[in-house]
């Protein structure tokens, strides 16, 4: 079961909106799971509020009260969010709503662990035009690795998947002051990718302060005028190896 929220915009130019959240919670104190993963301050929801055209808002599989529910199990909130089921499932939303609204074109946003979904649902949506992150977990290797977590072992890792065809249009933009997933493991992402638009926010953090940039970030990835992006482009440069 997903939750999917709506908004009551018209589709500009056949494209439909597409909003996808973080992780939320998985963990309690590195040690705990939680029973129930869902974000308690969902951003990506705010930012789909702020969103004039048709936009929806998708939630992931056992979550949003729906942890108890048949199929679920806690590896979909924790080894295994980026599965093989948990980006099936959430395709198979989207490709339900593209077919309910009409839309022709698709744009997929997600923040943080919702960046790493949009990347590889974009794989499996044909209709999408434009890939658009916020502090996206898009080397989640480098992410496990440099917080020292346990692997993702059930997880698909954008960084390790062949780069989106040349159509799909990549907008990634990163905090400064991000403690979560730092700049600097964008690296080996950015690298592989080398045409892709990149942007880092001077005294941005994880969560702050993505709100307050939308509109502009809205208009800029609408018209495609990349120089409209606020920020400095990020020095593409991997993090350097401490395992050897």
């Amino acid at each position: 079961l997903h939750t999917v929220f709506r908004n009551e915009g018209a589709l500009r130019q056949g494209t439909l909106n597409v909003y996808l959240e973080g992780d939320g919670s998985p963990w309690r104190q590195r040690t705990i799971i939680m029973a129930d993963p869902t974000p308690r301050s969902p951003l990506m929801l705010r930012l789909m509020g702020q969103d004039p055209d048709a936009a929806i808002y998708v939630g992931r599989p056992c979550y949003n009260g729906t942890s108890n529910e048949p199929g679920c199990d806690n590896r979909l909130w924790t080894s295994d969010r980026y599965s093989e089921v948990v980006v099936a499932s959430m395709t198979g939303v989207v490709n339900r709503e593209i077919e309910r609204t009409g839309a022709t074109r698709v744009r997929l946003f997600g923040h943080s662990g919702g960046g790493a979904l949009a990347l590889l649902i974009a794989e499996r949506v044909p209709q999408t035009l434009d890939v658009v992150t916020l502090a996206g977990n898009l080397d989640t290797d480098a992410w496990t690795s440099h917080h020292r977590y346990t692997p993702l072992y059930g997880s698909m890792n954008p960084a390790r998947r062949a780069p989106l065809p040349d159509p799909v249009r990549e907008w990634h933009l990163v905090g400064e002051l991000d403690t979560v997933i730092p700049p600097m493991l964008l690296g080996n992402y950015l690298d592989a990718r080398p045409t892709v638009v990149v942007r880092e926010l001077p005294s941005y953090t994880h969560g702050c302060c993505w709100f307050d940039l939308w509109p502009r970030v809205l208009d800029s990835v609408i018209t495609n005028r990349p120089e409209d992006l606020p920020g400095r482009p990020l020095r593409r440069s991997p993090e350097p190896d401490t395992t050897g």
